[in-house]
């Protein structure tokens, strides 16, 4: 059989399920046992082995989970954002291990979507976070693209390369989004391959979840807690609401380039274009997904400045072509006007993430914290977490580490005149 064939709806639905079942590579549903070991089950397993019988992580696990972590062979669609350890010989205040990485993705009511998890341990204590990555792919755009993608054959892999290469662009996703307002229920067009995947934004949450796994004489305690969202995602990330939620972006439905109108495959070459002369500064927008804590990763936080100014060029010079042309503007958001004037500049939440961070850092210094590695919520007073300095009470600490970590917002949007 020609592995080139005109495939309809009922032969793109066949062939999803078909790829879907036999790849190791997508986890179907939470008793998803893989062959092989993930990132997340290698750093588990690795620690928890060496806590054997005992009530405390030994410090020497710190440095060999890191390497283990490092040079683990990655699986489809996984990545580790960042991986941090310090041992200090003799002190448990100062041995810690942190890590940041995305998980393999899970297909959940037709929906393929990946969640993004934070570990952190000190000798009598494990914390976790999971937050859902911004970027989910419905079943039904994988089929469309299936059926209306070009050069389509049904003798190779789709499946999970196809979600690697929207992994791979979703900063882009996360740009666009912020240039069609960061609001629910607002949807937006994004250039892939020959066509576009048409999305939604919606499904905006205000927590992440936190479980903390205290190590005791007796047994080990889990206690599990909702993190704020203010905490646990850049502001690039939050709704442009005020509210400081966090969004998520659903990819609905593919169309390609033969289905086209005029404005959408003028369109797909505006955004096209924008996308290949600022990838490494929107590139940097799909790190925010591994930022956990304002001051996480300094080193980004300095990429995202010194990338500020050609992303608000970027912003701008998209939101003038959609202002100006009526037709560009239906395609990238099904709206006759596109409002220019409403869309934030992302050096204001790039702003507004390095004060935060300052802030959070400084605060973490003065209650004697920020040598011991991971955020403020790693180290609560109220579960017995916080080791006061000499002159702090634990007081003091919690009402300091319950403050917004992130500058205020003003109301209103901060906009930009053409």
């Amino acid at each position: 059989m020609d592995g080139f064939v005109k495939i309809d709806k009922s032969i793109a639905r066949g062939f999803f399920n078909q790829e879907l079942r036999a790849t190791d590579a997508i986890a179907r549903g939470s008793n998803f046992e893989p062959d092989a070991l993930d990132i997340e089950r290698v750093f588990f397993e690795h620690i928890f082995t060496r806590i054997g019988g005992k009530f405390s992580i030994p410090l020497h696990a710190f440095k060999s989970a890191a390497r283990k972590m490092a040079s683990h062979r990655l699986r489809s669609c996984e990545r580790l954002f960042s991986i941090n350890h310090k041992v200090v010989p003799g002190s448990d205040r100062k041995s810690f291990i942190e890590a940041a990485f995305r998980n393999r993705p899970s297909i959940d009511d037709d929906i393929l979507v990946t969640t993004v998890t934070y570990v952190y341990a000190k000798r009598d204590r494990l914390v976790m976070v999971k937050k859902a990555s911004p970027l989910a792919v419905t079943g039904h755009a994988m089929r469309r693209y299936l059926q209306r993608g070009d050069g389509v054959s049904l003798s190779d892999k789709v499946l999970v390369p196809l979600l690697e290469e929207i992994l791979a662009r979703e900063g882009l996703f996360v740009f666009l989004a912020n240039v069609a307002g960061r609001c629910g229920e607002t949807t937006f067009a994004v250039p892939f391959r020959e066509g576009f995947l048409l999305c939604l934004l919606s499904e905006v949450q205000s927590s992440a979840a936190v479980d903390y796994v205290i190590l005791t004489k007796d047994d080990m305690d889990l206690r599990e807690e909702d993190g704020p969202a203010s905490i646990h995602v850049h502001p690039l990330g939050w709704e442009n609401s005020g509210r400081k939620r966090r969004y998520v972006i659903s990819a609905m439905t593919f169309v390609g380039r033969n289905e086209m109108k005029e404005g959408q495959v003028a369109l797909h070459d505006l955004v096209e274009g924008i996308y290949q002369r600022t990838k490494k500064e929107i590139g940097l927008l799909s790190d925010l997904d591994g930022v956990f804590y304002p001051g996480h990763n300094l080193s980004l936080l300095d990429s995202l400045d010194a990338a500020a100014p050609r992303l608000d060029r970027a912003t701008k010079d998209l939101a003038a072509a959609l202002s100006w042309d009526r037709k560009l503007s239906f395609a990238f958001t099904k709206r006759d006007h596109f409002d220019a004037a409403g869309v934030d500049l992302p050096s204001e939440a790039i702003r507004m993430g390095r004060e935060g961070a300052t802030r959070y850092l400084a605060t973490s210094a003065a209650f004697g914290i920020l040598e011991r590695g991971g955020g403020q919520f790693c180290h609560l007073p109220m579960m017995g977490l916080y080791d006061a300095p000499k002159g702090i009470s634990c007081l003091d600490a919690e009402e300091a580490f319950s403050a917004d970590p992130y500058v205020a917002r003003t109301s209103g949007s901060v906009g930009f005149r053409l």
